[in-house]
Protein backbone atom coordinates (compact mmCIF):
# COMPACT_ATOMS: atom_id res chain seq x y z
CA UNK A 1 0.00 0.00 0.00
CA UNK A 2 1.35 3.60 -1.20
CA UNK A 3 0.79 6.65 0.61
CA UNK A 4 -2.04 8.00 -1.57
CA UNK A 5 -3.92 4.65 -0.93
CA UNK A 6 -3.00 4.71 2.60
CA UNK A 7 -4.49 8.61 2.67
CA UNK A 8 -7.98 7.27 0.70
CA UNK A 9 -8.14 5.05 3.65
CA UNK A 10 -7.89 7.50 6.48
CA UNK A 11 -10.35 9.45 4.87
CA UNK A 12 -13.14 6.62 5.03
CA UNK A 13 -12.30 6.00 8.60
CA UNK A 14 -12.38 9.71 9.28
CA UNK A 15 -16.11 9.42 6.81
CA UNK A 16 -14.45 12.49 4.87
CA UNK A 17 -13.80 10.69 1.42
CA UNK A 18 -16.55 12.51 -0.35
CA UNK A 19 -15.67 16.21 1.20
CA UNK A 20 -14.78 18.22 -2.10
CA UNK A 21 -10.93 18.56 -1.59
CA UNK A 22 -10.91 14.48 -1.85
CA UNK A 23 -13.78 13.53 -4.08
CA UNK A 24 -10.82 13.10 -6.51
CA UNK A 25 -8.78 10.65 -4.41
CA UNK A 26 -11.71 7.82 -4.72
CA UNK A 27 -12.49 5.57 -7.60
CA UNK A 28 -11.97 6.94 -10.82
CA UNK A 29 -15.00 8.63 -12.56
CA UNK A 30 -17.20 8.24 -9.37
CA UNK A 31 -20.39 10.78 -9.66
CA UNK A 32 -19.21 13.87 -8.41
CA UNK A 33 -22.82 14.16 -6.32
CA UNK A 34 -21.78 11.15 -4.39
CA UNK A 35 -22.58 11.13 -0.48
CA UNK A 36 -22.06 8.77 2.09
CA UNK A 37 -24.54 6.86 2.81
CA UNK A 38 -23.38 3.71 3.56
CA UNK A 39 -19.93 3.43 4.98
CA UNK A 40 -18.89 0.61 7.43
CA UNK A 41 -15.00 0.81 7.84
CA UNK A 42 -14.48 2.37 10.88
CA UNK A 43 -16.86 -0.19 12.29
CA UNK A 44 -15.10 -3.05 10.77
CA UNK A 45 -12.06 -1.88 12.40
CA UNK A 46 -13.61 -1.75 15.88
CA UNK A 47 -15.48 -4.71 16.00
CA UNK A 48 -12.46 -6.61 14.22
CA UNK A 49 -10.03 -5.66 16.78
CA UNK A 50 -13.00 -6.04 19.90
CA UNK A 51 -13.17 -9.72 18.79
CA UNK A 52 -9.64 -10.21 18.15
CA UNK A 53 -8.16 -9.33 21.14
CA UNK A 54 -11.16 -9.58 23.62
CA UNK A 55 -9.70 -9.79 27.19
CA UNK A 56 -6.27 -10.08 26.04
CA UNK A 57 -3.68 -10.86 28.86
CA UNK A 58 -0.52 -12.06 29.55
CA UNK A 59 1.16 -14.78 31.61
CA UNK A 60 4.30 -12.69 33.13
CA UNK A 61 4.37 -10.41 35.69
CA UNK A 62 7.17 -8.51 34.95
CA UNK A 63 4.90 -7.55 31.74
CA UNK A 64 1.88 -6.73 33.29
CA UNK A 65 3.59 -3.80 34.97
CA UNK A 66 5.09 -3.09 31.61
CA UNK A 67 1.33 -3.46 30.21
CA UNK A 68 -0.31 -1.19 32.79
CA UNK A 69 2.57 1.78 32.51
CA UNK A 70 2.07 1.27 28.76
CA UNK A 71 -2.15 1.05 28.87
CA UNK A 72 -2.05 -1.77 26.49
CA UNK A 73 -5.84 -2.68 26.66
CA UNK A 74 -6.47 0.85 24.85
CA UNK A 75 -2.70 0.66 23.31
CA UNK A 76 -3.38 -2.72 21.64
CA UNK A 77 -6.28 -1.69 20.05
CA UNK A 78 -4.60 1.42 18.43
CA UNK A 79 -2.25 -0.71 16.89
CA UNK A 80 -4.55 -3.48 15.57
CA UNK A 81 -6.42 -0.15 13.92
CA UNK A 82 -3.80 1.59 12.40
CA UNK A 83 -2.32 -2.21 11.57
CA UNK A 84 -5.37 -3.32 9.54
CA UNK A 85 -5.99 -0.11 7.89
CA UNK A 86 -1.90 0.66 6.82
CA UNK A 87 -1.35 -3.08 6.85
CA UNK A 88 1.80 -2.18 8.55
CA UNK A 89 2.54 0.34 11.50
CA UNK A 90 6.03 -0.09 14.03
CA UNK A 91 6.14 -0.12 17.45
CA UNK A 92 9.39 1.26 19.20
CA UNK A 93 10.71 0.05 22.43
CA UNK A 94 12.49 2.62 24.22
CA UNK A 95 13.92 3.20 27.96
CA UNK A 96 13.18 6.11 29.66
CA UNK A 97 15.59 8.22 32.26
CA UNK A 98 12.95 6.81 35.28
CA UNK A 99 13.80 3.18 33.84
CA UNK A 100 10.43 3.05 32.78
CA UNK A 101 9.51 0.94 29.17
CA UNK A 102 7.67 2.71 26.74
CA UNK A 103 6.12 1.74 23.79
CA UNK A 104 5.98 4.27 20.69
CA UNK A 105 3.56 4.10 17.82
CA UNK A 106 5.20 4.67 14.08
CA UNK A 107 3.04 5.16 11.34
CA UNK A 108 5.27 4.22 8.75
CA UNK A 109 4.96 7.71 6.72
CA UNK A 110 7.20 8.94 9.65
CA UNK A 111 9.52 6.18 9.11
CA UNK A 112 12.61 4.93 7.34
CA UNK A 113 13.48 1.18 7.70
CA UNK A 114 15.44 -1.65 6.09
CA UNK A 115 14.42 -4.85 6.38
CA UNK A 116 16.58 -8.17 5.37
CA UNK A 117 15.42 -11.58 5.84
CA UNK A 118 12.79 -10.93 8.22
CA UNK A 119 14.96 -8.66 10.54
CA UNK A 120 15.09 -4.71 10.44
CA UNK A 121 18.96 -3.48 9.90
CA UNK A 122 18.08 0.15 9.84
CA UNK A 123 15.70 2.25 11.42
CA UNK A 124 14.76 6.06 11.73
CA UNK A 125 12.26 8.07 13.12
CA UNK A 126 11.78 11.75 13.19
CA UNK A 127 9.55 14.93 13.90
CA UNK A 128 8.76 16.69 16.36
CA UNK A 129 9.04 16.53 20.03
CA UNK A 130 7.24 18.37 22.72
CA UNK A 131 9.29 19.33 25.80
CA UNK A 132 8.82 21.35 28.77
CA UNK A 133 11.63 23.96 29.83
CA UNK A 134 12.73 25.26 33.04
CA UNK A 135 9.99 27.56 33.10
CA UNK A 136 7.48 24.60 32.96
CA UNK A 137 6.20 25.86 29.20
CA UNK A 138 5.76 23.22 26.75
CA UNK A 139 7.96 23.43 23.86
CA UNK A 140 8.51 22.15 20.51
CA UNK A 141 11.71 21.13 18.37
CA UNK A 142 12.63 18.62 15.60
CA UNK A 143 14.26 15.44 16.52
CA UNK A 144 14.90 12.15 14.82
CA UNK A 145 16.41 9.35 16.07
CA UNK A 146 18.06 6.23 14.16
CA UNK A 147 19.43 2.43 14.91
CA UNK A 148 21.52 0.84 13.02
CA UNK A 149 22.75 -2.66 12.78
CA UNK A 150 26.46 -3.14 12.35
CA UNK A 151 28.35 -5.59 10.57
CA UNK A 152 29.40 -6.88 13.95
CA UNK A 153 26.05 -7.30 15.32
CA UNK A 154 26.07 -4.24 17.35
CA UNK A 155 23.44 -1.60 17.03
CA UNK A 156 24.38 1.84 17.24
CA UNK A 157 21.95 4.60 18.20
CA UNK A 158 22.26 8.73 16.66
CA UNK A 159 20.01 10.98 17.49
CA UNK A 160 19.66 14.38 16.03
CA UNK A 161 18.21 17.59 18.44
CA UNK A 162 17.66 20.67 16.65
CA UNK A 163 20.92 20.19 15.14
CA UNK A 164 22.95 18.41 17.74
CA UNK A 165 23.97 14.86 17.17
CA UNK A 166 24.38 12.48 20.11
CA UNK A 167 25.85 8.71 18.85
CA UNK A 168 26.08 6.62 21.37
CA UNK A 169 26.29 2.22 21.12
CA UNK A 170 22.57 0.95 22.41
CA UNK A 171 22.07 -1.77 24.94
CA UNK A 172 20.83 -4.66 22.65
CA UNK A 173 22.37 -6.41 19.53
CA UNK A 174 18.86 -5.77 18.03
CA UNK A 175 16.76 -2.41 17.41
CA UNK A 176 14.38 -2.03 19.48
CA UNK A 177 11.13 -1.81 16.80
CA UNK A 178 8.32 -4.90 16.49
CA UNK A 179 6.85 -4.40 12.65
CA UNK A 180 2.70 -5.63 13.22
CA UNK A 181 1.93 -6.07 9.58
CA UNK A 182 -1.55 -7.13 7.89
CA UNK A 183 -2.09 -8.36 4.18
CA UNK A 184 -4.83 -6.76 3.36
CA UNK A 185 -7.06 -5.65 0.12
CA UNK A 186 -8.94 -2.43 2.16
CA UNK A 187 -8.68 -0.90 -1.16
CA UNK A 188 -10.92 -3.02 -3.17
CA UNK A 189 -13.50 -3.10 -0.36
CA UNK A 190 -13.35 0.76 -0.90
CA UNK A 191 -13.92 0.48 -4.37
CA UNK A 192 -17.03 -1.26 -3.80
CA UNK A 193 -18.28 1.08 -0.68
CA UNK A 194 -17.79 4.08 -3.83
CA UNK A 195 -20.18 2.26 -5.91
CA UNK A 196 -22.45 1.28 -3.57
CA UNK A 197 -22.63 4.78 -2.36
CA UNK A 198 -22.95 5.87 -6.25
CA UNK A 199 -26.04 3.77 -6.86
CA UNK A 200 -27.93 4.99 -3.66
CA UNK A 201 -27.07 8.62 -4.99
CA UNK A 202 -28.72 7.76 -8.83
CA UNK A 203 -31.71 6.04 -6.89
CA UNK A 204 -31.97 9.25 -4.84
CA UNK A 205 -31.72 11.68 -7.71
CA UNK A 206 -34.59 9.51 -10.01
CA UNK A 207 -36.82 10.03 -6.28
CA UNK A 208 -36.29 13.25 -6.46
CA UNK A 209 -37.27 13.64 -10.22
CA UNK A 210 -40.61 12.22 -9.25
CA UNK A 211 -40.96 13.79 -6.36
CA UNK A 212 -39.74 16.87 -7.57
CA UNK A 213 -39.75 16.76 -11.31
CA UNK A 214 -38.19 19.34 -13.35
CA UNK A 215 -39.98 21.67 -15.76
CA UNK A 216 -39.60 21.90 -19.70
CA UNK A 217 -40.74 24.70 -21.20
CA UNK A 218 -40.32 25.45 -24.95
CA UNK A 219 -41.66 28.54 -27.56
CA UNK A 220 -41.32 30.83 -24.49
CA UNK A 221 -39.35 33.14 -25.62
CA UNK A 222 -41.67 35.81 -26.27
CA UNK A 223 -42.78 35.60 -22.63
CA UNK A 224 -39.91 35.23 -20.93
CA UNK A 225 -36.02 35.73 -21.66
CA UNK A 226 -33.30 36.77 -19.41
CA UNK A 227 -31.40 38.80 -22.34
CA UNK A 228 -34.15 40.81 -22.70
CA UNK A 229 -34.62 44.62 -21.40
CA UNK A 230 -38.41 44.29 -20.88
CA UNK A 231 -38.00 43.87 -16.84
CA UNK A 232 -41.99 41.54 -16.93
CA UNK A 233 -40.31 38.78 -19.33
CA UNK A 234 -37.23 39.03 -17.85
CA UNK A 235 -38.51 38.17 -14.34
CA UNK A 236 -40.79 35.64 -16.06
CA UNK A 237 -37.88 34.28 -16.73
CA UNK A 238 -35.89 33.93 -13.51
CA UNK A 239 -39.04 32.72 -12.38
CA UNK A 240 -38.85 29.75 -14.88
CA UNK A 241 -35.60 29.30 -13.55
CA UNK A 242 -36.80 28.58 -10.16
CA UNK A 243 -39.89 26.28 -10.83
CA UNK A 244 -40.25 23.31 -9.37
CA UNK A 245 -42.99 21.15 -8.98
CA UNK A 246 -44.00 21.54 -5.66
CA UNK A 247 -43.47 25.16 -5.60
CA UNK A 248 -45.76 25.71 -8.66
CA UNK A 249 -44.13 28.77 -10.19
CA UNK A 250 -46.66 30.47 -12.60
CA UNK A 251 -46.08 33.00 -15.13
CA UNK A 252 -48.35 35.01 -17.25
CA UNK A 253 -47.95 34.00 -21.41
CA UNK A 254 -50.34 35.99 -22.85
CA UNK A 255 -52.17 33.34 -24.32
CA UNK A 256 -53.51 34.33 -27.83
CA UNK A 257 -53.93 32.33 -31.06
CA UNK A 258 -50.34 33.56 -32.44
CA UNK A 259 -48.49 33.48 -29.14
CA UNK A 260 -48.61 30.15 -27.25
CA UNK A 261 -45.82 28.29 -24.76
CA UNK A 262 -45.36 24.83 -23.97
CA UNK A 263 -44.91 23.20 -20.81
CA UNK A 264 -44.46 20.13 -19.28
CA UNK A 265 -42.76 18.29 -16.34
CA UNK A 266 -40.05 15.53 -17.18
CA UNK A 267 -41.01 12.04 -15.62
CA UNK A 268 -38.93 8.90 -16.12
CA UNK A 269 -41.07 6.07 -17.49
CA UNK A 270 -38.53 3.23 -16.43
CA UNK A 271 -35.94 4.31 -13.66
CA UNK A 272 -34.33 1.03 -13.02
CA UNK A 273 -34.66 1.81 -9.49
CA UNK A 274 -35.61 -2.15 -8.62
CA UNK A 275 -32.51 -3.29 -10.77
CA UNK A 276 -30.01 -0.52 -8.84
CA UNK A 277 -31.14 -2.14 -5.73
CA UNK A 278 -30.29 -5.46 -6.52
CA UNK A 279 -26.86 -4.43 -7.80
CA UNK A 280 -26.57 -2.91 -4.27
CA UNK A 281 -27.27 -5.91 -2.86
CA UNK A 282 -25.19 -8.06 -5.05
CA UNK A 283 -22.28 -5.57 -3.69
CA UNK A 284 -22.74 -5.99 -0.24
CA UNK A 285 -22.87 -9.65 -0.58
CA UNK A 286 -19.20 -9.34 -2.73
CA UNK A 287 -18.29 -7.24 0.57
CA UNK A 288 -18.88 -9.82 2.51
CA UNK A 289 -17.23 -12.35 1.05
CA UNK A 290 -13.92 -10.55 0.20
CA UNK A 291 -14.08 -9.11 3.84
CA UNK A 292 -15.65 -11.52 6.57
CA UNK A 293 -14.89 -9.19 8.75
CA UNK A 294 -17.98 -7.12 7.83
CA UNK A 295 -19.94 -9.84 8.60
CA UNK A 296 -19.68 -8.42 12.34
CA UNK A 297 -21.56 -5.16 11.76
CA UNK A 298 -23.97 -6.50 9.20
CA UNK A 299 -26.95 -5.24 10.18
CA UNK A 300 -29.01 -7.84 8.36
CA UNK A 301 -28.22 -10.39 11.13
CA UNK A 302 -29.34 -8.43 13.85
CA UNK A 303 -32.23 -10.63 14.23
CA UNK A 304 -30.45 -13.90 14.29
CA UNK A 305 -28.49 -15.57 17.66
CA UNK A 306 -25.09 -14.03 17.96
CA UNK A 307 -23.68 -17.59 18.62
CA UNK A 308 -25.36 -19.60 15.80
CA UNK A 309 -24.57 -17.08 13.83
CA UNK A 310 -20.89 -16.73 14.51
CA UNK A 311 -20.82 -20.40 14.83
CA UNK A 312 -21.56 -20.76 10.91
CA UNK A 313 -19.11 -18.31 9.49
CA UNK A 314 -16.28 -20.24 8.94
CA UNK A 315 -14.84 -17.28 7.24
CA UNK A 316 -15.16 -14.78 9.59
CA UNK A 317 -13.65 -17.44 12.27
CA UNK A 318 -10.73 -17.85 10.26
CA UNK A 319 -10.23 -14.35 9.46
CA UNK A 320 -10.58 -12.89 13.16
CA UNK A 321 -7.93 -15.64 14.19
CA UNK A 322 -5.65 -14.71 11.46
CA UNK A 323 -5.29 -11.76 12.28
CA UNK A 324 -4.68 -11.70 16.15
CA UNK A 325 -2.43 -14.17 15.01
CA UNK A 326 0.06 -12.08 13.42
CA UNK A 327 -1.21 -9.55 16.01
CA UNK A 328 0.59 -11.70 18.52
CA UNK A 329 3.39 -13.02 16.62
CA UNK A 330 4.30 -8.94 16.19
CA UNK A 331 3.42 -8.30 20.00
CA UNK A 332 5.21 -11.20 21.27
CA UNK A 333 8.60 -9.77 19.49
CA UNK A 334 8.18 -6.62 21.07
CA UNK A 335 7.45 -7.60 24.82
CA UNK A 336 10.33 -10.02 24.03
CA UNK A 337 12.44 -6.23 23.62
CA UNK A 338 11.20 -5.71 26.53
CA UNK A 339 11.76 -7.65 29.10
CA UNK A 340 15.40 -7.57 27.46
CA UNK A 341 15.37 -3.76 28.08
CA UNK A 342 14.09 -4.42 31.49
CA UNK A 343 16.85 -6.75 32.21
CA UNK A 344 14.97 -9.97 32.81
CA UNK A 345 15.94 -13.74 31.28
CA UNK A 346 12.31 -14.67 31.58
CA UNK A 347 11.23 -16.90 28.69
CA UNK A 348 8.52 -15.94 26.65
CA UNK A 349 6.11 -17.97 24.12
CA UNK A 350 2.94 -17.51 22.48
CA UNK A 351 1.36 -19.65 25.02
CA UNK A 352 2.42 -17.17 27.22
CA UNK A 353 -1.23 -14.91 26.06
CA UNK A 354 -4.76 -15.51 26.98
CA UNK A 355 -7.50 -14.28 25.31
CA UNK A 356 -11.18 -14.82 24.78
CA UNK A 357 -12.20 -16.86 21.88
CA UNK A 358 -15.87 -16.02 20.88
CA UNK A 359 -15.88 -18.80 18.63
CA UNK A 360 -14.41 -21.05 20.77
CA UNK A 361 -16.44 -20.32 23.37
CA UNK A 362 -19.65 -20.47 21.53
CA UNK A 363 -18.71 -23.84 20.28
CA UNK A 364 -18.21 -25.17 23.83
CA UNK A 365 -21.04 -23.78 24.54
CA UNK A 366 -23.14 -25.46 22.21
CA UNK A 367 -21.78 -28.44 22.33
CA UNK A 368 -22.46 -28.70 26.26
CA UNK A 369 -26.54 -27.87 25.41
CA UNK A 370 -26.46 -30.77 22.93
CA UNK A 371 -24.89 -33.22 25.25
CA UNK A 372 -27.31 -31.60 27.85
CA UNK A 373 -30.51 -32.64 25.82
CA UNK A 374 -29.26 -35.55 25.26
CA UNK A 375 -28.71 -36.81 28.96
CA UNK A 376 -32.00 -35.30 29.10
CA UNK A 377 -33.44 -37.92 26.69
CA UNK A 378 -31.80 -40.26 28.20
CA UNK A 379 -33.05 -39.80 31.63
CA UNK A 380 -36.77 -39.27 29.94
CA UNK A 381 -36.30 -42.79 28.36
CA UNK A 382 -35.31 -44.34 31.66
CA UNK A 383 -38.73 -42.98 33.47
CA UNK A 384 -40.75 -44.64 30.46
CA UNK A 385 -42.71 -47.45 31.50
CA UNK A 386 -41.43 -50.86 30.18
CA UNK A 387 -45.36 -51.57 28.93
CA UNK A 388 -45.27 -48.65 26.58
CA UNK A 389 -44.38 -49.84 23.17
CA UNK A 390 -41.86 -48.56 20.86
CA UNK A 391 -44.42 -46.04 18.81
CA UNK A 392 -45.55 -44.35 22.54
CA UNK A 393 -41.53 -44.36 24.02
CA UNK A 394 -40.91 -42.41 20.91
CA UNK A 395 -43.56 -39.92 21.13
CA UNK A 396 -43.16 -39.84 24.57
CA UNK A 397 -39.53 -38.66 24.05
CA UNK A 398 -40.42 -36.15 21.01
CA UNK A 399 -42.97 -34.28 22.78
CA UNK A 400 -40.71 -33.71 25.49
CA UNK A 401 -37.15 -32.59 24.26
CA UNK A 402 -37.53 -31.91 19.88
CA UNK A 403 -39.01 -28.67 20.93
CA UNK A 404 -35.94 -27.65 23.10
CA UNK A 405 -33.86 -29.06 20.16
CA UNK A 406 -35.80 -26.52 17.64
CA UNK A 407 -33.66 -23.60 16.70
CA UNK A 408 -30.32 -24.79 18.09
CA UNK A 409 -29.07 -25.10 14.48
CA UNK A 410 -30.86 -22.19 12.80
Amino acid sequence: MNKEERTRVKTYYDREQYSKSNLGKNMPGLFEGTVEIFNPIRDIVKALSNTALKDLDIDNDKLKEIWEINQMTTFSKKIAKEMYLNEEVFVEVILTPDEQIRYLLHSVDDIEYVEVFGEIKRFKVEGEQIYYDENGEEQSREYSREYIKLDNGTVKRVEKIEGDVIETPFILEKIPVSRFKNDSNIIEALNIIDKINETECYIGKIFGIHGDPLLHADNIKQFADVNTSNSKIKKNAQLLEEARYKRKRIINTYNTKDLQANFKYIELTNPLISEMQNDIARLEKRLSNLFPEYLLVDTTTQNVSEETYLLKNNGLKTKVASFREDFIKSLLELDKIALELSGSSEELTETSYTYFDTFLENEKSAKLTTLSLALDVINKAKDVDEEYKLKDLINKITDDTLQDLSGLYD
